[in-house]
């Protein structure tokens, strides 16, 4: 069964149930609201088994015009993002971030950002690991890797730099931020 309601003139609900039609408690909606805000929407009666999958043929593309994705939870350990690949080689999945105009030196290629509140409830990003482009020149390309954290009074500081070295094949390594960091490395000396 398939029910189509709202304003008189406006219809701004869109709720289909469940296949086979034996239940009216198993049922997704579509609601669009003010400004064209749209929410798609799973009810099951039962428990939390609404589940709602998206399978096209070909890509799955989300293109916000000015806006974030934004993925929201109020469960603990809460939204995961899985990434599953049952193909049998030895391939596995990726995560890309790829920027697609002409690469200048120091350009930010993709960054994660661990944020959270502080004491105060300000949002605060804590960590971050920085992908950068260090050389672009055609076939001279040369990456970097900074893994940084919040020092002291939330200034981002690197830890870790993972750099093209000044020779063919070679990868320089920087540990620590300054004279007094300290670097503790475990196990037999």
């Amino acid at each position: 069964m398939v029910e189509v309601n709202g304003e008189v003139g406006n219809y701004g609900r869109f709720q289909m149930y469940e296949m086979g039609g034996d239940s009216t408690d198993d049922y997704f909606y579509i609601e669009v609201g003010e400004s064209g805000n749209t929410t798609i929407n799973t009810v099951d009666a039962d428990g939390s088994d609404g589940n709602l999958g998206l399978q096209p043929d070909g890509d799955l593309n989300l293109r916000p015009g000015t806006g974030d994705i934004n993925i929201n939870s109020s469960v603990s350990a809460k939204p995961s993002l899985l990434l599953k690949n049952s193909n049998t080689d030895a391939v596995a999945p990726e995560l890309v971030f790829q920027k697609t105009q002409s690469g200048t030196d120091g350009d930010d290629l993709g960054s994660i950002l661990f944020k959270g509140d502080d004491g105060s409830n300000n949002v605060e990003t804590f960590a971050q690991i920085l992908g950068e482009i260090q050389e672009s020149d055609h076939l001279s390309e040369e990456g970097k890797l900074t893994l940084s954290v919040a020092s002291h009074d939330a200034e981002l500081q690197p830890g870790l730099i993972i750099a093209s070295g000044n020779a063919e094949d070679e990868v320089d390594v920087t540990i620590g931020n300054g004279t007094t960091s300290f670097a503790t490395i475990a196990g037999n000396a």
